[in-house]
């Protein structure tokens, strides 16, 4: 009997909205496998392959793909439990404390926090590396192909993201179609707080990491623009303000560059005539030091 009689035949016994919402768990958890399965055997693995070697470097293949393999381990071990309560399903069959047995362990969020804080490297590294190799590019397009749904390396890798969200509306779902004196009505609210709890956390990660990302591209544009400067992105650096300053120099004065950072200050010199950075240097907060030309 294939699975799909087999979950037939268990809606059928047990025609409620519970065992309904419990199947449709089962469901959504096998699609999210498959997607990370996907990603590990399609792209991954396949961009490692001797077959593929040299088409894209060792290192930009681990950023881009960074905790996938562990978050699939995962949700292979957690789809298996669901298909084992699945397998022996009555009416007083528990789901909230396999949530809580799994969610509730440190390697979860752990797993998921690493993955969020490098999702911005990652569709980052996949965009600059499609734009450098159109080797890359095309085999993105072919894997895209052989998708079933069509999906895009960045729509399949953006699933993480969205889990504990179907999570959170699934498990409210269960407690509204659970009786109160249930035994999974308490699991079952103890799963909801936990996978709440992480969502919460992970949103602010992905808040910090957009923040970062965005703090970081700031600061390569800076080193573009101040020549000489190359070494300015840095994990605990913000950039402040600019502003220019008139300063002595001799019997004249001369144009400098301020720029200031949480923890430096940069002050260059500038051509008048293209208004371009020249040269630079670097103090201290709390000192300012001015560089005659």
């Amino acid at each position: 009997m294939t699975e799909t009689s087999v979950w037939h035949n268990v809606t059928s016994c047990y025609n409620d909205t519970r065992t309904h919402v419990v199947v449709e768990l089962f469901n959504t958890e096998k699609s999210y496998v498959e997607s990370l399965q996907t990603i590990v055997l399609k792209y991954l693995n396949q961009l490692k392959s001797s077959e593929n070697a040299g088409l894209v470097d060792n290192q930009t293949v681990d950023e881009i793909f960074f905790m996938v393999p562990a978050i699939l381990n995962i949700h292979e071990r957690f789809l298996e439990e669901l298909r084992r309560r699945l397998d022996a399903w009555d009416p007083l069959q528990k789901i909230g404390d396999a949530f809580v047995d799994v969610f509730s362990r440190p390697v979860i969020l752990d797993t998921y926090t690493s993955f969020v804080n490098n999702w911005n490297r990652a569709k980052d590294a996949i965009r600059t590396t499609r734009q450098k190799c159109p080797a890359f590019a095309r085999f993105l397009e072919a894997m895209a192909r052989e998708h079933k749904g069509k999906l895009s390396l960045d729509n399949l890798l953006i699933k993480p993201v969205q889990k504990f969200p179907n999570y959170e509306l699934i498990l409210s779902r269960l407690i509204k179609h659970t009786d109160i004196d249930h035994p999974d009505q308490k699991p079952l609210q103890e799963a909801l707080k936990l996978v709440h709890d992480i969502l919460m956390f992970l949103n602010c990660k992905e808040k910090e990491a957009l923040e970062n990302g965005q703090r970081e591209t700031a600061l390569r544009e800076l080193e573009g623009v101040i020549e000489g400067m190359s070494d300015l992105v840095t994990p605990e650096r913000a950039f402040l303000l600019f502003d220019l300053v008139s300063m002595p120099s001799g019997q004249t004065r001369k144009e400098r560059g301020f720029f200031l950072f949480n923890d430096l200050l940069v002050i260059s010199s500038i051509k008048r005539r293209s208004g371009t950075i020249r040269k630079t240097n670097m103090t201290c907060p709390g000192s300012v030091a001015s560089t005659e030309m």
